[in-house]
């Protein structure tokens, strides 16, 4: 199981959900509540970027597709990565912890 924690650009929570691995974090955080920032959802716009902050080996940045920008090696697009949907069905407990750029 993988918990899930959202910052927003300010270091505040805009809350905590459970991701199946079905669906990119961006589509994840929306079906909990969680607006997330984002414009093109394919991966080209830098506007779902996110800095994950523990968890990295967690997620799979090209999930649901390409990306078309390079990013550093800490900061993962939302609206194409998704979680490992493995360790998210499993019965171990893993944190992900993420802080929206913009």
């Amino acid at each position: 199981m993988i918990t899930c924690t959202v910052l927003d650009s300010s270091g505040n929570e805009m809350g905590t959900f459970q991701p199946k691995g079905e669906k990119n974090i961006l589509d994840e955080a929306a079906d909990n509540g969680i607006e997330l920032p984002f414009s093109c959802h394919a991966g080209a716009c830098m506007s779902c970027a996110a800095k994950v902050i523990e968890g990295k080996e967690l997620i799979n940045d090209e999930k649901d597709g390409p990306k078309y920008i390079d990013t550093d090696e800490d900061v993962s697009l939302m609206c194409i990565a998704g979680v490992d949907s493995e360790k998210a069905q499993d019965d171990e407990k893993h944190i992900l912890k993420i802080e929206v750029l913009s």
